[in-house]
């Protein structure tokens, strides 16, 4: 998969990612073959992106925040979304605009549940709603 070029550059053979070794230190060539290890399955808009992203945080010498590869996942593999507090505002899902109580929000109009145990469990599920319909129907 990786080739080592006379000119001291490193390809990934399936991606258009190409760093070139003189700008890195030895020490972070294992972090380079992480990466691009890591993101040969990722679509070829998401490495095109990448690849750009760390070609010009790589002048700034910054490039290896990038790196650190345990942070990327697919969207796809998450079977919950992730709503940020913005969001949930603007939504009005737990509490209303107007007087930021809990009536007229859409907790308030779906909630009937007899015990506190199941109104906690209602607002984790609207709060964090399944991506997948597979998994909503299991």
């Amino acid at each position: 998969m990786l080739r080592q070029k006379a000119s001291d550059q490193v390809w990934c053979s399936t991606s258009p990612l190409h760093i070139d070794l003189a700008d890195i230190e030895a020490v972070h060539f294992l972090h380079v073959g992480q990466l691009i290890a890591q993101i040969t399955d990722f679509p070829h808009g998401v490495v095109v992106a990448l690849a750009h992203a760390v070609k010009y945080l790589s002048d700034f010498g910054i490039a290896d925040a990038l790196f650190e590869t345990k942070f990327f996942t697919k969207f796809g593999s998450r079977v919950h979304m992730l709503l940020t507090a913005n969001t949930l505002t603007n939504l009005e899902i737990y509490r209303n605009d107007t007087d930021y109580s809990v009536k007229g929000s859409l907790i308030s109009v779906l909630d009937r549940t007899k015990t506190k145990f199941g109104a906690r469990l209602l607002r984790t599920w609207v709060g964090r709603p399944l991506t997948d319909k597979r998994w909503a129907l299991s």
